[in-house]
């Protein structure tokens, strides 16, 4: 009866530990709001606005959007319209028999798959 019990107690505790784990609500409700001096001004605050981009990241949203617009297409494609990649690496693909290769460019990867002499765009994302 005693290790009944205090498995059903470690239940409870896992359960109310995956509770703890959630998501918080994006905002608070009313009663809930603080009631120290002066936060209500700093909530308040608008947000700060988004800077300008230079004109290197500019460039680079661009490259990436051309290369998205290349999915699924020739990576012979890519270099034509965004030139060749500083570097990149291969590696076996889970996605088939072939391999997944990233080029690697000034601020930005494109992923490709490559399959025997057969390689296509497949994602292209800026550098963080």
């Amino acid at each position: 009866m005693r290790k009944r019990m205090i498995c059903v107690l470690l239940c409870l505790v896992l359960t109310l530990a995956l509770f703890a784990c959630g998501k918080a609500p994006e905002e608070k409700p009313a009663d809930m709001q603080s009631s120290l001096p002066g936060a209500a001004a700093v909530e308040d605050e608008p947000e700060a606005t988004e800077t300008p981009l230079t004109e290197r990241e500019a460039a680079i949203e661009e490259a990436v959007r051309k290369a998205l617009k290349l999915k699924d297409r020739p990576v012979s494609e890519l270099y034509d319209a965004i030139g060749e990649p500083e570097s990149e690496d291969a590696a076996p693909s889970c996605m088939g028999k072939g391999e997944d290769v990233n080029l690697y460019y000034d601020g930005f990867t494109v992923y490709t798959y490559k399959e025997g002499n057969s390689q296509v765009v497949v994602d292209a994302e800026i550098n963080k």
